[in-house]
């Protein structure tokens, strides 16, 4: 599974966060340390990004959904730390002024454990009191359950029940005294359902929504369990399995990369969310170290952060990002995050390699130029060739690439979508703009540049082939 790995370290405890997307380059797409005093942010190389300085001891990280703002929670309360990775910079957030409140003073007798939101505003809490309810975004109560036990680990879950979307089914899952998990869906009359599990199981350490269809528990004694949410099998155990030898540490999924995750005794374990059954694969502790103690990954699958005894990240790398160009019979791939590649496909001797600082976004290659492109800014080569003219049944150009040179590197004021060469020009699109760069005889990307627009402000260019 993994194609690279890097390893962190810390003195004090330790916990991860997965960011939303997964494609950032300098900053995004980072794994966090939480310690006391401080969270360090480091990027896909493993290096120190930054270090954001607390005043007291943080409790939880979260990024937004666009993935470039961090909020860092403390033991104070009243005071959200929020770090911008575009710009490096980092402000308090003061969450009780200026901000309309809405009492929600009498839905629980005791402490909150547990709550989440829908995409319609409902916001679901579990309490100590051994009650659920479900309120709307004013306060107003809609429904109330009564549980057997401590609940903890809420999630709502909106499932789409047609092809178009339309039509959506509210779930709430939640974790009852460790034991059961219970299933609510809302404006059902038949009110939850409290899923019991074998006593060889153990007790629920973890689960996860798959996708609208399935839930996967990951148990104490190192079972896995799948839980399906069809309307005609709702809350039906579809198959369980061993995975781990004796105890479960972490379990998480990525619906997009088809994966499960789960971390134990016997190590990191990857399964194809098709197949259960079978391991796809298996990464032991290694080392002096004894355990995982837990697993978190991006949304897309690309990477993997297991925590090690509780003071070391391993990040791997399941798989290179699908990042090319073809001009003819010249490719360009990335043949690491940090390296592009650029070859013949009749003659894969024939290559040169060109090593990066940061991660691209997009790659654009033609018979003589490479691009690369990362937000509004655009680098491009000129790959040097050496070559004869040899004589056969038909003449054919025989040559060899000699190296990968920096010719221009520009800034735009636009965001790039996309880039292509032809024999004349660099033809770059996005914010339906198009500007095209032409290349000179001697193969230099010169500063002679076209932009085209329509005529109608309301009409844009949609893409560039």
């Amino acid at each position: 599974m993994a194609t690279w790995c890097r390893s962190l370290f810390s003195n004090s405890s330790v916990s991860t966060v997965s960011e939303a997307r997964s494609n950032g380059i300098d900053i995004n797409n980072l794994n966090n340390f939480r310690f006391d005093g401080g969270v360090t942010v480091y990027d896909r190389q493993g290096a120190t990004a930054e270090v954001i300085a607390l005043e007291s001891n943080c409790t939880q990280l979260v990024w937004d959904k666009e993935g470039d703002i961090l909020a860092v929670l403390t033991d104070n309360n009243n005071v959200v730390t929020l770090w911008n990775s575009n710009n490096r910079s980092t402000k308090l957030l003061t969450i009780n002024l200026g901000v309309n409140k809405t009492s929600i003073v009498g839905k629980h007798t005791k402490r909150i454990t547990c709550g989440d939101f829908n995409e319609e505003d409902l916001l679901a809490l579990g309490s100590e009191d051994q009650q659920i309810t479900i309120s709307r975004a004013n306060g107003d109560q809609l429904y109330s359950y009564q549980c057997t036990g401590l609940p903890t680990d809420l999630q709502f879950h909106d499932t789409k029940l047609d092809v178009s979307q339309k039509s959506t089914r509210s779930v709430i899952s939640v974790i009852i005294t460790e034991q059961n998990l219970m299933l609510i869906q809302l404006h059902n009359p038949q009110g939850p359902v409290s899923l019991q599990f074998q006593a060889r199981y153990g007790k629920i350490v973890q689960y996860r929504w798959c996708n609208d269809e399935l839930i996967i528990i990951g148990f104490q004694f190192g079972y896995i369990a799948s839980i399906s949410t069809r309307d005609f099998e709702f809350g039906q155990e579809m198959f369980s399995i061993q995975d781990q030898r004796n105890c479960l540490s972490g379990l998480t999924v990525s619906a997009a990369f088809g994966k499960l995750f789960t971390t134990g005794d016997s190590g990191l374990k990857l399964r194809n969310l098709s197949n259960l059954a079978e391991a796809s694969s298996i990464i032991s502790v290694g080392g002096e170290s004894t355990a995982f103690n837990g697993v978190e990954v991006t949304d897309d699958g690309v990477m993997v952060a297991a925590n090690v005894d509780n003071q070391k990240l391993q990040i791997y790398l399941t798989r290179l990002p699908r990042l090319g160009a073809a001009y003819q019979n010249t490719v360009a791939y990335m043949s690491s995050l940090y390296e592009i590649t650029v070859t013949c496909i009749t003659n894969k001797d024939i290559s040169a390699k060109l090593p990066l600082t940061f991660e691209p976004k997009i790659v654009a290659v033609g018979r003589r130029h490479l691009g690369i492109a990362v937000n509004n800014r655009a680098w491009y080569y000129v790959v040097s060739q050496n070559g004869q003219w040899l004589v056969m049944k038909r003449r054919i150009y025989d040559y060899r690439f000699t190296g990968i040179e920096l010719q221009m590197e520009k800034e735009y004021m636009m965001s790039i979508w996309k880039m292509k060469f032809n024999s004349r020009y660099a033809c770059l699109f996005g914010n339906g703009k198009l500007i095209a760069h032409e290349a000179s005889t001697s193969f230099r990307i010169t500063l002679m540049t076209k932009t085209f627009y329509y005529g109608n402000n309301d009409v844009y260019y949609e893409c560039l082939l």
